[in-house]
């Protein structure tokens, strides 16, 4: 097959819902090689020492083929992964990882357990410690405030156990240092604050970024030490907490707008970032380079990127690819392949409002026309607009996926703009279902999921079995809402986490200012 074919068959299996045919980036002159065949791109890292695997090879070989030494290797280096994938599952997910296999798994019924409503505003991210003991809440009101993971089971009335000020600006992001009490900070004005929940009182780091909003963190894997985050100014770094310091930096092209979403894999290589003019690019962290980026149709921001999870049981190269997946566009989550641009399935939920905001079938067009229809919008406007944080407000944009949280298995639970949270069966899509949400017009959860193929790529559609009688709009849902039972939330959910307990519980925040808790 030539090279023209196969870009050929590449564009028409993206010809769908409003996807175009990815481009290659050329930054820094970068030239994208193809790796061999069988040898993936981004492979884990092999610490042959930890591995117990003598440094030279002659010293294991001896006087045995190259081809037993290779099948040795690959034995016994496959059997003490596969353990050390256990173990690392376990401590950030819980012992339910082990079951994460297709067709099981944690699967949250949606009851309410604690409805905490201590914030004034907007609860923009969720972030949990990594021994589950307690998590952290960023908020617009200018607070981050602490809860006791270990007492939302036993007390009804939940009080946070500490509030940290960010001095009158929004807190837009919050993470937590691996395997440590350390909450780190991003706000609106452009600083990264950094306390110690065992010992606030003065363990409290500032850092100036100079760079306007620290729109995302990340927790690195490369070391227990370092934050990557990325700011309105199109900067991405890596803070090491111990020196204050960036260890490197990094800026994505202006024209593509700043990065709002950051999403890294386990093998420490690579690290997927999207931005809020729609464009998706995969870095190399060992070259600190772009190797591949592409484009979503009509510059829709990409709201969320999340790392695809495989079972336990997947083979050693497909723990390794970068599969994300991406919230962005009208009611929609698509799976992506980022080292070579393509998508694999694609999620989408009911859309109330019909086909009022944006038409799938007539964003289907050709890579070309697409593409010339973007470098026209380039011209006409070419100065980078700093107010995209603020105007619109991030949460008033398209109708559609706000929050993605990733579970093992390659399962996946979304909240958005409708509501409602659900969890979709990545193996076996008929088995999703709405964890919770309004219940409009008494039907409750009316819905069945099924599984169409559009130029080669699955789509998941929800869809009502009884369709409503009348056009629902976006003020009936919130009113819905409001005299909802179950006890939803009133507005936009913008974020999502677990906690494990004695059982898993789920975590999810939004405009309305509420932290749910749900079982």
């Amino acid at each position: 097959m030539n090279k023209s074919h196969s870009q050929q068959s590449d564009s028409e299996k993206l010809q769908f819902s409003g996807f175009i045919s990815p481009t290659f980036s050329n930054v820094n002159s970068l030239t994208y090689q193809k790796p061999s065949e069988g040898i993936p791109l981004y492979s884990f890292n092999v610490d042959r020492r930890r591995l117990g695997i003598p440094s030279a090879a002659s010293d294991w070989i001896g006087e045995k083929s190259e081809s037993e030494f290779e099948s040795k290797f690959e034995s016994e280096f496959e059997s003490k992964f596969e353990s050390e994938f256990e173990t690392e599952f376990e401590s950030e997910f819980g012992s339910f990882g082990r079951t994460s296999i297709p067709n099981s798994g944690w699967r949250p019924r949606g009851v309410l357990v604690q409805h905490l409503e201590e914030h004034r505003s907007t609860v923009n991210e969720i972030a949990v410690s990594s021994d589950n003991s307690f998590f952290a809440t960023a908020s617009d009101d200018s607070t981050v405030k602490i809860w006791d993971s270990k007492k939302l089971e036993k007390e009804i009335l939940l009080k946070s156990k500490l509030t940290y000020h960010v001095e009158g600006n929004r807190a837009l992001c919050v993470a937590i240092v691996q395997n440590s009490s350390q909450v780190v900070v991003g706000s609106c004005n452009g600083f990264i604050h950094m306390f110690s929940v065992d010992n606030y009182s003065g363990n409290e780091l500032k850092c100036n970024t100079k760079e306007g909003a620290v729109i995302n963190l990340l927790n690195c894997h490369v070391d227990n030490h370092s934050i990557m985050y990325s700011t309105q100014n199109c900067g991405i770094h890596l803070w090491d907490i111990r020196s204050n310091s960036n260890n490197w930096s990094l800026k994505s092209n202006l024209d593509e707008g700043y990065i709002l979403s950051l999403a890294s894999g386990t093998c420490s290589n690579w690290f997927v970032s999207g931005s809020s003019r729609g464009v998706i690019t995969l870095w190399d962290l060992r070259f600190l380079l772009p190797v591949n980026s592409w484009k979503y149709f009509h510059e829709c921001p990409i709201e969320k990127i999340c790392h695809f999870i495989p079972s336990i049981n997947a083979s050693l190269t497909s723990t390794t690819k970068p599969l994300v997946y991406v919230a962005a566009g009208c009611n929609e989550v698509s799976l992506w392949n980022a080292e070579n641009g393509t998508c694999h399935q694609v999620l989408r939920t009911f859309n109330y409002e019909g086909d009022a905001e944006m038409s799938h079938t007539a964003l289907a067009e050709s890579s070309s026309k697409a593409n010339s229809q973007s470098d026209e919008r380039r011209k006409i406007n070419r100065k980078y607009r700093v107010d995209e944080l603020n105007e619109p407000p991030r949460h008033y944009r398209l109708p559609g996926i706000r929050t993605l949280l990733s579970l093992p298995g390659g399962d996946l639970l979304t909240g958005g703009t409708d509501l409602k949270i659900r969890r979709w069966d990545h193996y076996s899509p008929e088995r999703s279902y709405c964890v919770c949400g309004p219940n409009l017009k008494g039907v409750g959860n009316d819905f069945f999921y099924k599984t169409e193929s559009s130029s080669g790529v699955e789509v998941v559609q929800e869809t009502k079995r009884h369709p409503f009688a009348t056009k629902l709009t976006q003020k009936a849902i919130l009113a819905a809402a409001a005299t909802d039972s179950g006890g939803c939330h009133r507005d936009s959910i913008v974020s999502l986490a677990s906690v494990k307990l004695n059982q898993r519980l789920l975590l999810s925040s939004g405009r309305d200012g509420a932290i749910k808790v749900w079982k």
